[in-house]
């Protein structure tokens, strides 16, 4: 029988190619990684979201009420600040697009430029 001339063949190759200790290396690294797995399931506290109604677009299905309020949360923030921004540049002039008043200190305008 000539199944065991082969194993025996196999076996030599492995062992010359070193590629035994490499699967023996790759096996012990995944057995690691299971138990370093296990160990992080129970750690809720690591994965918290937080509370915000963009935490419902990753939590819920796409279908799914809280996901439809999500959306129209996002969607209405998202037009509330362009409404605000259509505002800003609506009330300046060619030259001062925003509308930021000229001949003011240094002070005013960082003031400015850190509340727009």
């Amino acid at each position: 029988n000539k199944i065991p001339e082969i194993q025996q063949g196999v076996e030599s190759r492995l062992k010359d190619d070193g590629l035994s200790e490499r699967l023996e290396l790759i096996e012990r690294r995944i057995d690691d990684f299971e138990d370093i797995k296990s160990d992080s399931d129970g750690d809720d506290e690591k994965y918290k979201l937080p509370e915000s109604t963009f935490s419902l677009f990753i939590t819920h299905h796409p279908l799914s009420v809280p996901f439809a309020f999500a959306v129209f949360t996002t969607a209405l923030s998202t037009c509330c600040l362009g409404l605000t921004l259509a505002e800003s540049v609506s009330t300046g002039t060619q030259g001062n697009v925003l509308g930021i008043p000229g001949g003011v200190s240094n002070a005013v305008r960082t003031a400015q430029f850190f509340g727009a």
